[in-house]
């Protein structure tokens, strides 16, 4: 069916096949004595079940919530040698390999309490010897690509902390599945907290969130070459090198379609600049929230920390007050004080985007920043 998506006919036709498969299987029910039927993706029962409607359900139930993954007390147990042994060739404290394994592959949830890692990915690692993105390279599903090129779907940030009802799979058929429902499906997003029937959903960790920035730059945007194009923005900011900064960002904005540019504002921007960092494995974080506020981008450095805050102007003429009140913005909720107790240097800085011109062309070092 999935692989069908474009094509609702032939996805039909898919259904009805398995529907027919199905109402064998139930018809042989009493010479069953256990069946499990597990896969990427969970339509409504009336359409494909319709015809098997004794099964049970366990997807999300928290008996069964750590079947298909690696709990942070079984790797600890059951891959321990490896644990040392990878330790010991990365030239990490144990501590900070488990810290790093964690960020990078852990988080996954389907009964809103239940965190687990991801076998294929955490087993790579040890493996090899690398923390690395092996779930975007592993392959995206054909699907998501499918969906995402004909579906207007929002930038990453948007998925960040939705709030949906706990039947938000099941309630839907293909082809009235929205973006929410593929995303989960496919693993991009996964279960942050449950409160009663409202599930708040969020990327699981660091490589699902570096993996959906790559998807989206390769198959919606094109950038071409955004890995490198992000490294380099990465180089220049860690030199304060702004000037450079803007020139690599505009060659991003350069290559997508003057149609994706419609009715943007400064979060696509943001977003897109986040995106960048992110497919390049940089580590990067926005709206991080602090006691007075959220800075757009917070990028991470071994000896410093630079934040910074976006601002859109619909044209030139709004370029300098945009800016303006971007330093004043770091100065008064005191983006920088969080990082500031810490033996990191910290820096502020704002970019301004001209929406006439699509393009970045101004930036300024934030009042009252340090580095």
């Amino acid at each position: 069916m999935l692989d069908n998506i474009s094509d609702l006919g032939k996805a039909n036709d898919v259904r009805q096949v398995l529907r027919s498969f199905y109402t064998v299987l139930k018809g042989c029910d009493e010479y069953l004595r256990f069946v499990m039927l597990t896969g990427i993706s969970k339509f409504s029962k009336a359409g494909v079940f319709s015809a098997m409607n004794n099964l049970m359900d366990i997807s999300m139930d928290q008996q069964y919530g750590d079947i298909v993954g690696y709990t942070q007390k079984e790797l600890e147990e059951n891959f321990d040698g490896w644990i040392d042994s990878a330790a010991d060739k990365m030239k990490l404290e144990r501590g900070e390999l488990l810290s790093r394994l964690k960020d990078y592959y852990d988080g996954f949830c389907f009964d809103g309490e239940t965190r687990l890692y991801n076998p294929f990915s955490i087993m790579q690692a040890l493996v090899k010897f690398k923390i690395s993105n092996y779930w975007y390279t592993s392959g995206s599903p054909s699907f998501i690509v499918e969906y995402m090129k004909q579906h207007q779907i929002k930038d990453p940030e948007t998925y960040c902390g939705i709030k949906v009802n706990e039947n938000f799979t099941s309630s839907q058929e293909i082809e009235r599945a929205d973006p929410v429902s593929f995303l989960y499906q496919a693993g991009y997003l996964t279960i942050k907290e449950r409160e009663e029937q409202e599930l708040t959903l969020d990327y699981p960790n660091r490589e699902v969130r570096d993996s959906i920035s790559s998807m989206y730059l390769e198959h919606v945007y094109h950038v071409e070459s955004y890995g490198a194009l992000g490294s380099q923005i990465w180089k220049a900011l860690k030199a304060h090198d702004f000037s450079k900064v803007i020139e690599l960002y505009n060659i991003a904005l350069a290559g997508i379609p003057y149609e994706d540019y419609a009715d943007q504002g400064e979060s696509w921007y943001r977003a897109l600049f986040l995106m960048l960092l992110r497919g390049a494995g940089v580590t990067v974080s926005g709206e991080v929230h602090t006691s007075r506020g959220r800075p757009d981008v917070t990028v991470q450095f071994p000896e410093q920390v630079i934040v910074l805050e976006f601002k859109y102007a619909k044209n030139s003429s709004e370029v300098n007050r945009r800016r303006s009140e971007g330093e004043k913005q770091i100065q008064e909720k005191n983006y920088t004080k969080p990082h500031e107790a810490g033996t990191q240097g910290v820096f502020a800085a704002v970019i301004v985007i001209d929406g006439e011109k699509r393009e970045a062309v101004s930036y300024s070092r934030g009042e009252g920043a340090s580095c």
